[in-house]
């Protein structure tokens, strides 16, 4: 959907047309979408590191996402220990 010749630009075009397709996903197809960028492993788990990997990632020498945030993580305590699937994110997201 975007460009891979600029990893760090895109287009008003690009954009568009990622977020249109990305507006005609159902629900289950976002919940995928999403859990595969967090899975970035490809293990079909989302462990803490998973998410540490996606929290930590800097874009033109910037961290992209605040370090409260990964403290938050570092602090939650979950009920089905540190690994999480497909299923277990769908509940979690659906009343949270």
């Amino acid at each position: 959907m975007i460009d891979k010749k600029h990893i760090d630009k895109v287009s008003f075009v690009e954009f568009l047309g990622a977020l249109i397709i990305f507006c005609l996903f159902t629900r289950e197809e976002v919940v995928s979408f999403v859990f595969c960028m967090l899975d970035q492993d490809g293990d079909h788990i989302i462990s803490k590191l998973d998410i540490f990997r996606f929290l930590l990632q800097f874009r033109n020498g910037y961290k992209v996402f605040l370090a409260n945030y990964t403290r938050a993580i570092e602090i939650t305590r979950t009920r089905r220990g540190d690994k999480i699937n497909i299923m277990q994110f769908d509940e979690i997201i659906k009343y949270n």
